[in-house]
Formats: C-alpha cells, sequence, structure tokens
C-alpha cells in the first residue's frame, strides 16, 4: 500500500465521530456506535501497519536505515492532506546563502520545504519561494510516527471492544463512542503531524476529549469537578508548550518539524539564549499532559470517567504524548545543557514519589492511575538521557505498559462490574474461584507491571536503567547524579511489585470474602440500572450474580486475552523491531551509538539480574503481608501509622495546592468580582442615572397646566430684569 494512504488515517476517525454524533439523535440508534467505532479504530490500525512502512528510509539489506547524522528529511516522508497555512512568503537560499543556480538546486532546495515554487529568474538563476509560515495538514512518517500509530489504533481497538460491552445499555452509549472517536482522530493528527501548530492542535483536542470522557457521569459532582479539573491542569502546561512553539518559530523561522531538527543539528547551527528556554517550555506542556510533578495531580481524579476510558486515555495513550514530544523533539531538549537532566530529574523523582503513594491506597482504580504516573516517570528517565539505549528504553517502555496498564485497567473494570461498583481492596477477597479468568488475567497484567523476568516490562524497564547507569557510570565525564537517578529506579522497582501484587493478593487471594458494592449492576456512576434486553453490561446470567460477584462477558474478555499475550511476550518479540525503529527516528539523529562505559562490564546482565531479584523480592513481601500472614501486615500497618497515614492523604499535595494556589485566586477572584461590580459597574450606572436625575428634575416644569405655564414665564422675565439691573451696576 502507498505511503500516501497514511492521510487518511486521522480523518477515518472524525468520520466515525461524526456518524455517532448522528446516532447519538435516537436511543436505538445508539446500538450502532460501537461497531462504526471498532470498525474505524480498526481500519486506521490496517492502513497505518500496511502504508506507514512504505515511507521509511532503509538500507541495502531492506532494514530501517540508523538515523545518526541523516537529515529528517531523509529518515522520513511528508504527505499532505490539505492546504492549510501558507503565509508571508520569502526566498529560500542555499547553505552558502545564495540563490540556487541550476534547476537541480532549485529541486533539491524545494524538497526541503512545505508548499514551495520554482520561479526562473533568467540570468539570475532560479529563486524557490517558501511561505513564511507553512503549517499544512501534512503528516511526517517515520518509524517513531510508525511505533506511535500501533500503540494509538491497536490498544485503541481492543479497548473499543471492551468498550462495546461495558457500556452496553448506558443512556450515552453512542456519546461515549463520538467522544472516544474525537480523542483518535486527535491522537493520530498529534503523533502524525509534520508541523508544531497540528501538533498542538491535536494535543488540544486530545485534552478536550480527555475532558468530555472524564467528565462523562456529568451529573455526578466529583466527576465534573475531575474534569474541570483536568482540563485547568493540562492549560497550565499547554501555555508553556505554545509559547515554546512561538519562540521556535522565531529562532528557525518554520513550525515545519522536519526543517527545525534539520537547522538544529546542522553543523553550522550556534545556539542562542532561544536554544536553552525552547526545551523548558516545550517540556512545560509534556509536565501537564504526561502527569509528571509538579502538574501531576488532575491523572488520579480523572479515574471518575468509565473504566475504558481509563485504560485507552489515560493509560495507554494520551499520558504519553508528553513522552512522544520529547522523543520527537529530542535535538531540541539536546541543544540545551540543562534540558535533559531537568527531564530525567523530575522523571526519575516522581516515579519514586508515586509508587510510595501507590503501595497506601486501597482504591483499585487510584493503585493503578498513581502506578501510570510513576511509570511515565521511568519513560521520562529515559528520554531525558544522552544516551541512546535509555532513549530507546523509554519509548519501549510507553509500547510496553500500553499493554499490561490497559489490562490492569480493564480487569479492574471486570472486577467493578462483578462486584457492583466495588473497588475497595479491604473489601475484597478470594474472587479467584468466581471471576477466575479476570484473575489470571490480571496476574499477566501484574507481572508485567512488576518487571518479573522475560515479561514485558522486565525489558523495557531494564533498558531504562541501564541506559542511566550507562551515564552515570561512563568512562570519561561521568556525572554521579545519573548514579543516584539509576538507585532511584531500582528502589522504585522494589515498590511497584510491592504495590501490584498486594492489590492482587488482596483481591483474589486468601479466604472468599465480599461486600457488593451499592451501584446498579454494571454502572459505574450512578445511572439507573435500565431495563429490557439493553440492559448496561448484564450477562446471560445476570440473575443468578445479582449477590455475588460474577465473571465478566466474553465480549470485554476477549480484548484482554491479547492484551495479556502483549503483557507477557511483547518484550521478547518486539525488542528488536522496536530497537530498529527508535533508532531510525528523529529521537536519535544526534545520539551517538557508542557505549559509554567499558566493554568488560556487562552493564546490561548486571541490572537484569538485580532488577529480577528485587521484583521478586517485592512479590514474596506482597505475598506475605498481603496473602499468607495479613495478620502481620495490619501489625506493621499500625506500628507505621504515621507514614502510611501521610501516604495515604497523598502527601496532602492536593491540600496544600489549595491552600497555596486555588484559595488566593479565589480570593483574588472575588476581589476582582467586587471591583468590576462596585467600581466599573458602578460608574457605568451613575453615568445611566445622571440623565434620569435630571430629567426628575426637570419634570415638575412639564406639567401641562397654563397657568403654571404662565408663572414660569413671568418668574423668568423677572429673573431677565434682575440680571439687566445687577449687570447695569
Amino acid at each position: 500500500m502507498d505511503v500516501s494512504m497514511v492521510k487518511w488515517i486521522p480523518w477515518i476517525s472524525l468520520l466515525s465521530a461524526a456518524i455517532c454524533g448522528v446516532l447519538c439523535f435516537r436511543r436505538a440508534w445508539g446500538v450502532w456506535a460501537a461497531p462504526v467505532t471498532i470498525t474505524a479504530i480498526a481500519a486506521s490500525f490496517v492502513v497505518a501497519m500496511l502504508a506507514a512502512p512504505s515511507g521509511l528510509l532503509r538500507d541495502d539489506d531492506g532494514r530501517i536505515a540508523d538515523a545518526l547524522g541523516k537529515s529528517p528529511h531523509d529518515i522520513g516522508q511528508t504527505v499532505k492532506a490539505i492546504d492549510w497555512i501558507n503565509l508571508n512568503e520569502r526566498d529560500a537560499l542555499m547553505d552558502d546563502g545564495s540563490p540556487p543556480a541550476t534547476l537541480e538546486e532549485a529541486r533539491g532546495l524545494a524538497d526541503q520545504h512545505q508548499s514551495a515554487r520554482i520561479i526562473e529568474s533568467g540570468e539570475a538563476g532560479y529563486s524557490v519561494r517558501v511561505p513564511g509560515l507553512s503549517a499544512n495538514f501534512s503528516y511526517y512518517i517515520d518509524p517513531l510516527t510508525l511505533l506511535m500509530l500501533f500503540v494509538v489504533c491497536g490498544i485503541g481497538s481492543l479497548v473499543a471492544i471492551y468498550g462495546a460491552g461495558y457500556m452496553k445499555g448506558d443512556k450515552g452509549y453512542a456519546r461515549f463512542f463520538a467522544a472516544v472517536s474525537i480523542f483518535i482522530f486527535a491522537m493520530t493528527s498529534m503523533v502524525m503531524g509534520d508541523n508544531l501548530v497540528l501538533l498542538f492542535l491535536g494535543w488540544e483536542m486530545v485534552g478536550l476529549a480527555s475532558y468530555l470522557l472524564i467528565g462523562y457521569y456529568f451529573k455526578k459532582p466529583s466527576a465534573a469537578a475531575a474534569a474541570r479539573k483536568a482540563f485547568i491542569v493540562n492549560r497550565i502546561g499547554d501555555l508553556g508548550f505554545a509559547l515554546g512553539i512561538f519562540l521556535t518559530y522565531m529562532r528557525y523561522d518554520t513550525v515545519v518539524i522536519s526543517e527545525v531538527l534539520a537547522m538544529a543539528t546542522s553543523p553550522e547551527h550556534v545556539a542562542d539564549w532561544r536554544d536553552y528556554w525552547i526545551p523548558f517550555l516545550l517540556m512545560l506542556g509534556a509536565l501537564g499532559k504526561s502527569a509528571q510533578i509538579p502538574l501531576y495531580v488532575w491523572l488520579p481524579d480523572a479515574m471518575e470517567g468509565p473504566t475504558p476510558v481509563s485504560a485507552l486515555i489515560h493509560a495507554a495513550t494520551m499520558v504519553t504524548s508528553g513522552v512522544y514530544m520529547i522523543a520527537r523533539l529530542h535535538p531540541l531538549f539536546e541543544n540545551s545543557p540543562y534540558a535533559l537532566p531537568t527531564v530525567a530529574t523530575i522523571g526519575g523523582v516522581t516515579a519514586f514519589f508515586a509508587a510510595t503513594i501507590a503501595t497506601s491506597q486501597f482504591d483499585l482504580k487510584k493503585i493503578y492511575a498513581y502506578s501510570t504516573v510513576s511509570q511515565l516517570g521511568y519513560m521520562f528517565l529515559g528520554v531525558g538521557m544522552g544516551v541512546r539505549y535509555a532513549i530507546f528504553g523509554g519509548l519501549f517502555h510507553l509500547l510496553t505498559h500500553a499493554f499490561f496498564k490497559a489490562l490492569l485497567f480493564l480487569t479492574s473494570g471486570n472486577v467493578m462490574h462483578g462486584t457492583h461498583g466495588q473497588l475497595d481492596i479491604r473489601k475484597l477477597s478470594g474472587l479467584r474461584h468466581l471471576m477466575p479468568f479476570t484473575c489470571w488475567l490480571m496476574l499477566a497484567g501484574c507481572l508485567s507491571l512488576a518487571a518479573f523476568p522475560l515479561t514485558a516490562g522486565f525489558f523495557s524497564k531494564d533498558a531504562i536503567l541501564v541506559g542511566v547507569f550507562e551515564q552515570g557510570l561512563a568512562e570519561t565525564d561521568p556525572n554521579r547524579w545519573y548514579v543516584v537517578l539509576g538507585v532511584l529506579g531500582l528502589v522504585t522497582a522494589f515498590l511497584t511489585p510491592f504495590y501490584a501484587f498486594r492489590a492482587w493478593f488482596r483481591v483474589f487471594m486468601g479466604p472468599e470474602k465480599y461486600e457488593m458494592g451499592t451501584e446498579a449492576h454494571g454502572d459505574e456512576e450512578e445511572h439507573a440500572h435500565p431495563s429490557g434486553a439493553d440492559s448496561h453490561l448484564i450477562d446471560e446470567d445476570h440473575h443468578a450474580h445479582d449477590d455475588k460477584p460474577h465473571e465478566a462477558s466474553w465480549l470485554m474478555l476477549a480484548p484482554l486475552f491479547v492484551l495479556a499475550l502483549g503483557a507477557l511476550f511483547v518484550g521478547i518479540i518486539g525488542y528488536k523491531p522496536v530497537k530498529e525503529l527508535v533508532e531510525g527516528s528523529t529521537a536519535v539523529i544526534s545520539t551517538g551509538k557508542e557505549s559509554l562505559i567499558s566493554a568488560d562490564l556487562n552493564l546490561t546482565l548486571i541490572i537484569q539480574i538485580a532488577s529480577g531479584i528485587i521484583a521478586t523480592l517485592g512479590i514474596l513481601t506482597a505475598a506475605y503481608f498481603h496473602w499468607l500472614n495479613r495478620q502481620a501486615g495490619q501489625n506493621l500497618a499500625d506500628r507505621l501509622a504515621g507514614p502510611i497515614r501521610v501516604l495515604e492523604n497523598k502527601y496532602w499535595v492536593d491540600e496544600i495546592y489549595d491552600l497555596a494556589i486555588v484559595k488566593p485566586l479565589r480570593l483574588l477572584g472575588w476581589i476582582f468580582q467586587l471591583v468590576d461590580t462596585l467600581l466599573v459597574g458602578g460608574l457605568v450606572k451613575l453615568f445611566g442615572w445622571l440623565p434620569r436625575l435630571l430629567g426628575q428634575l426637570a419634570r415638575p416644569s412639564q406639567s401641562g397646566v397654563l397657568h403654571g405655564y404662565g408663572l414660569s414665564m413671568l418668574a423668568g422675565v423677572a429673573l431677565l430684569v434682575l440680571l439687566i439691573l445687577l449687570a447695569a451696576r
């Protein structure tokens, strides 16, 4: 399939959104929303996997060419869909500052710019006219694009299938899938966009879709508040992202990504103050979208949305946007000596910080939410390195995390579905016989999350840690701070299997005890239980399952088996292909291939052994305290009541933000309201009141009584005479 076909990928989902919007008008039509959406996402996946590879640069042996030292124009291909913004035409010049002298030079120069026009200038040769600001609906296809499309469309298809069963019978069924389609359109536009304006447009539309889906149960106050919180916190980061785009245009005179990266990596490029600030402004957007310190607080509350939303948007795809953006624009971050270390530090600290909170939460989805924040920290730690193996690890972890975290969220949705909304792990125990498939599927996800040897998470997380220690233990110019971050990553690697298996052992192992939730069967939030054949999430054995937990339907279980296979084996199967994709992308065009440490030190083997031991210890610790001897776990919790209370309250970060930021802003808003009401509004009312006062004073003189007018005339004549006499004196 020709690479030009990729231009249809986003628009397929936009068409799906339009159709689902029409289906919203009648509830009877809504049942078709799921098939439409699933077909659209699956079609996008097929087109991406068949068409995109044909646009990649390959070596003579057919392998994807290594990107080191190559121009972004060579390693990727641009496919234009729609002309959009083309302003302020100017002349493009050769590297020596002269216009092209021959037609061949003109054509070569034109190929480096979007919407370029070649004009013959007679004896002067040729001129190549290019827009000063060019931002079209054009898509840049390189190996990184292909990797992201695999995640977005592949995982998206599986989650949509699950959602078809999970949301069955819901009043907003078609509305839900319309929002999912909008999200896929936005996400594919973002990862394929060949310019920063289109990337930002997709970035903002992803935020809009997230807002719509977090607030899906908009009648529930907590869901509406969570949607607003996510929207506002992300706008803070996006302000920095927008300023970064403006500064990038000021610096490079273009917003086309391939052109920006080509100039940023050119040997003639001389950094100035703008190169130091651009990555920090872009970083703000990444911190907000990928929920890193200090802008992570929205993600745990986003669990108010339906569970398929948590799996697709807030685990597998949208929250990795920041990781993708840093990888895509990695050369810009390399031009600032402090940008990448900052990214790595924030990632390492966030990974540890969020993992500590996850160890003491009791809501199953909140545990996985803080786990997501922690795993995103690992990805930031990877892409924040100047070592290509760590960058590969960060992006590989993006892929593996999409599989195992989507699996964990969806299996938690099965638990929620089967227990009438119960997610408190203190009220569930021994469900392995009642929900056997969910039990073992969640185990697969937990093993991969824990980075148990040979699972997907094991290979990707270890690649990150190897890269971190490689830079920290470099033979020349080692940075010992990276050793600290590596140790922090290993400590987090112990906490991760502990909190993952703490939840699994509590819910599925031990004596069979449970306390059913209070929600209508299968409904997540305050949706009345519908009647009839379309009842939400009701399987054939509904009446037999009213009073005890039960397994999910096969429509919900089927995609979980695919995700489980990915969580267990994509590390083995995908290691070399993903490494080839990353090393052929813009993420490493200026990152060397040589190892920074001695060849005698087998760092990979050391980290893998250490990581395997740490993961096993974490699992065994969780098994002892939360399965084999739960009383010992309770006794330990009683002795550590103080620290555990801090973790249960999430370090009171939300309360601190509320006291230090929200309340002062509300007070300031109240003051502005008073100024607006009393001063501005008062002045407006005063100018409106003065003519009325004058009219009231003049009103008695216009009574319509004849002798009154005569008396007024006499008084006026007397006044004039008096004034004349006074003037004559």
